[in-house]
């Protein structure tokens, strides 16, 4: 006898056959009132199965996947609190189960922050913007970079940072924009990442970060903004396009915020080594050489071989961007003649003859500008 198909109505004994249900009109009926409570094929995807997750084909690969499923995981346990909970809440004065939930748990992951693995720190910065969660962040990406964190900048690190600069600005904010400008600091220093921060905006970000009131008195910022200009207008070309990451930064107003850095920090030697490097990586640009000496920026170099005279690496670093303007921007030698700069690398040769790239730089400056204005004054023995 044929065995009846899994699901169907049972025969009745020795029909042979199933009967049609009774009131054909009614049938559909019922079926219409049965099906109506039940899910559709569909329902669990929506739920959250593997359709709704993003695990198919189409999936973020590796890291990516793994700060995807974080974040989500950071998200179930709490859930979201609906836009209609939130305005009856407040009307009576309370908090949600989900809401303190969600608060709790913003908590024990800042204080995980410290030490926890990249995945977990861009999945919760993903997750919450509050300005201390944003500065942990920051501050924890620098940590990880520093130890050479593969695939961070791969994994959209630097893109988290500078939606948090862009998030918190301001004053109060001048911790978020040091860790942040670190970052992008670092992240520049290889031809890689200098790629990777300018399309992603970081120039932009730096500069402003430089120029806030807070940040304009913080000798930190400025030696760090200082440092992300320099790599970033590092030259890692070839060929014809030599240069050009300099103008970049040069077209976004990098000579002027590093000749700025030089005058609000004058007193500070590593802000004024870090701002004579950046000059002389901009300088690479003929459009920022006019730049530098429309802005005074020959006098700021000579004053920082002044203030620092004692600083070896201060008078190096001045020097060669000195020499290179000399070279490389010819206009610029009477106003060097005007300011006394061959009377000043005179002084830096003698003051640093034991310093190998101090004597360098002085003694290359000191011949280019004598053959220039005749002979140079001697220095002392």
């Amino acid at each position: 006898m044929e065995q009846p198909l899994l699901g169907a109505a049972a025969p009745r004994p020795g029909s042979g056959r199933t009967p049609a249900p009774r009131g054909g009109a009614k049938a559909p009926e019922a079926a219409a009132r049965g099906g109506g409570a039940r899910s559709s094929p569909e329902a669990p995807a929506a739920r959250g199965g593997p359709a709704a997750r993003g695990e198919g084909p189409g999936g973020p690969p590796g890291l990516v996947q793994r700060v995807v499923e974080a974040v989500q995981d950071l998200c179930s346990p709490v859930g979201l609190v609906l836009r209609e909970d939130r305005a009856h809440l407040s009307g009576i004065g309370g908090e949600s189960p989900q809401a303190a939930a969600s608060r709790q748990h913003e908590h024990e992951a800042l204080l995980a922050m410290p030490t926890a693995p990249l995945v977990s720190v861009m999945a919760a910065m993903s997750r919450y913007d509050g300005s201390d969660m944003a500065e942990a962040g920051c501050r924890r990406l620098c940590e990880l970079q520093a130890q050479q964190e593969e695939g961070l900048l791969a994994a959209g690190a630097a893109e988290l940072v500078l939606r948090a600069m862009e998030r918190h600005k301001g004053d109060r904010s001048l911790g978020i924009q040091e860790a942040g400008v670190r970052f992008l600091r670092d992240a520049a220093s290889s031809r890689e990442g200098q790629a990777k921060v300018a399309a992603a905006g970081g120039c932009h970000a730096v500069l402003r970060a430089m120029s806030g009131r807070a940040a304009s008195g913080s000798p930190r910022m400025q030696e760090l903004g200082c440092g992300a200009v320099l790599n970033l207008a590092r030259d890692h070309s070839e060929g014809g396009s030599k240069g050009h990451a300099a103008w970049k930064v040069g077209m976004e107003g990098g000579v002027g915020a590093v000749l700025q850095a030089m005058t609000a920090c004058e007193d500070s030697p590593q802000v004024q080594q870090a701002a004579c490097a950046a000059l002389r990586a901009l300088l690479l640009d003929p459009s920022s050489q006019a730049k530098v000496v429309a802005g005074d920026g020959i006098q700021a170099l000579l004053l920082a071989t002044t203030v620092h005279a004692a600083d070896a690496a201060v008078v190096a670093a001045a020097c060669s961007a000195l020499l290179l303007l000399a070279r490389a921007y010819p206009d610029s030698l009477p106003q060097m003649a005007a300011a006394g700069a061959a009377a000043a690398a005179a002084r830096c040769l003698s003051d640093h003859a034991a310093d190998a790239a101090a004597r360098a730089a002085s003694r290359s400056l000191l011949d280019l500008l004598g053959a220039a204005h005749g002979p140079a004054p001697r220095a002392a023995p």
